[in-house]
């Protein structure tokens, strides 16, 4: 008999352990007088769980004495009848209809839950220790409704010769009824707000200001509402065409707002490198007629759609917001792409300035657009001849057709030309018309003479087959101006200037 009555006291827990507490917890407060162990409600004289009912909150309380010896739990075990029983652990619950047995189901797939109280008396709140009263409460709101059988796995702990030693055990009997919901309680006064014409019993839950969305367009208008509280709610006008720009898929009923707006842009190219392009956006269709606004991120936003932006791909929004007609949501977008050139980048080089003549300067360049035009200065400021640099320092500027601009800088050295001799070559008459007469020593052997212009151009040449000490020439279709006459013979190079004038 002790056996059956601990079977009923473990079997009455009916699903996991939680700590998520939907009612107070349960007190451990129940009247056991001097009864040993016990249970309420008691299964073995026919108390049961409450019935509960689909969709309806569900709390029940079992109250627990458990034993203080464990041959109480079980008279059979060849133990000593003063050996204590240490604890009752629950490890596991499981339950089936009873109509369809192969189908098994876990206590939070029927929407219940047992919250344990061991008084703390363990880290495990459904560990219960011998000799002490528990409590349990069954509490969730069930969600399918049946006869349902229950069967508890628990672990029986004693300390035998110093060492814990646990006994599993399985046990079925405990019933739970649950029935589809409850309609028989509620309001039956036709006059109150929330009459329940389905309530059987009227449960005083009746009430007579009627409060709700008494606007009769509003989507939840309330018919039985004669006090406005505020809630009405529009949500369910909007557009319903879906091919409108402020399409709503969640609208019910069509409010007559909806837009189609599509939009177009042109660009223009930069003028130069790391310069600003153009963006001009416009729509090409658009209803109702009413102002756009276009914007760019990181660009204020304007109503003509136009845009001085740097090379790059830019996204033009614009949008339909007048408040006037009340049209919101009304966006469109196109996506456009900014150009630039090529960077104008321009190089210099300047021969060397010698006695032969001035340097050479030549410029280059590469990127920008169409021609480009080059202007030398000089460190003074004055424009200079790139065909006759002297020696010093020069700027280069370069402009193209759209007036990009770059510079950059040369130098031009001057190349002095050593004389290897000390005998010295005449020149008369210096300065000349254009006849000249050259005398040279008697011990040069002449190998040719050479004349170079201002710029170190060679102008003429005469080959010395048969060397003297007297050279005559006719220099008259040469231009005016500054020459210089190299003397090349055995013993190196010489040096002279010739000016000839009109």
């Amino acid at each position: 008999m002790k056996t059956e009555l601990m079977k009923y006291i473990l079997t009455s827990l009916l699903t996991v352990l939680t700590l998520n507490i939907s009612f107070a917890q349960c007190e451990a407060d129940f009247e056991f007088g001097d009864d040993a162990f016990g249970i309420s409600p008691d299964f073995s004289i026919g108390e049961g769980l409450e019935t509960g009912y689909v969709g309806d909150e569900y709390y029940d309380v079992i109250h627990m004495l458990i034993p203080q010896y464990a041959l109480d739990v079980d008279s059979t075990l060849p133990i000593p009848g003063t050996l204590e029983l240490d604890s009752i652990e629950l490890s596991s619950i499981t339950l089936f209809e009873i109509t369809e047995p192969e189908t098994i189901y876990t206590p939070e797939e029927l929407g219940l839950e047992i919250v344990c109280n061991n008084n703390g008396d363990s880290g495990n709140p459904c560990s219960f220790l011998g000799n002490n009263q528990y409590c349990a409460s069954i509490e969730g709101v069930p969600n399918t409704a049946g006869f349902y059988n229950c069967t508890i796995t628990i672990n029986g702990w004693i300390g035998f010769q110093g060492f814990p030693v646990s006994q599993e055990a399985s046990f079925d009997g405990i019933t739970l009824e649950i029935l589809e919901q409850n309609n028989d309680y509620g309001c039956t006064d036709t006059e109150a707000c929330n009459y329940n014409p389905n309530a059987l019993e009227d449960d005083g839950s009746c009430v007579y200001e009627c409060f709700g969305c008494t606007d009769d367009i509003a989507c939840n208008f309330d018919e039985n509402a004669d006090i406005d509280d505020g809630s009405c709610d529009y949500s369910c006008y909007g557009c319903t065409d879906s091919q409108a720009n402020n399409y709503d898929p969640n609208a019910v009923y069509d409010d007559g707002l909806c837009c189609y707006l599509s939009i177009d842009a042109e660009t223009t190219t930069a003028d130069c490198f790391g310069g600003l392009g153009i963006i001009e956006a416009f729509p090409t269709n658009i209803y109702p007629e009413t102002q756009v606004t276009y914007f760019i991120y990181g660009e204020d936003s304007n109503t003509i759609g136009y845009f001085e932006v740097g090379a790059g791909i830019y996204t033009v929004y614009a949008d339909i917001n007048d408040s006037l007609i009340n049209i919101t949501n009304c966006s469109t977008s196109v996506d456009v792409i900014v150009t630039q050139p090529e960077e104008l980048v321009v190089t210099a080089t300047a021969s060397e300035a010698s006695i032969f003549g001035n340097g050479v300067g030549t410029a280059s360049y590469t990127g920008g657009t169409g021609n480009v035009e080059y202007i030398w200065l000089s460190t003074d400021g004055s424009e200079a001849n790139p065909e006759s640099l002297e020696e010093g320092n020069y700027i280069v500027f370069a402009t193209d057709e759209n007036g990009c601009e770059d510079s950059t800088s040369v130098t031009v050295l001057w190349n002095t030309v050593y004389e290897e001799y000390t005998s010295e070559f005449s020149i008369f008459p210096n300065p000349s018309s254009g006849l000249i007469q050259i005398k040279t020593d008697h011990d040069l052997e002449i190998n040719s003479i050479e004349i170079f212009d201002g710029i170190g151009k060679k102008v003429f040449t005469h080959t010395v087959t048969n060397p003297q000490t007297i050279y005559e020439f006719n220099l008259r279709d040469l231009e005016f101006g500054c020459y210089s006459i190299v003397m090349n013979s055995n013993k190196g190079k010489a040096v002279k200037k010739l000016i000839l004038h009109k």
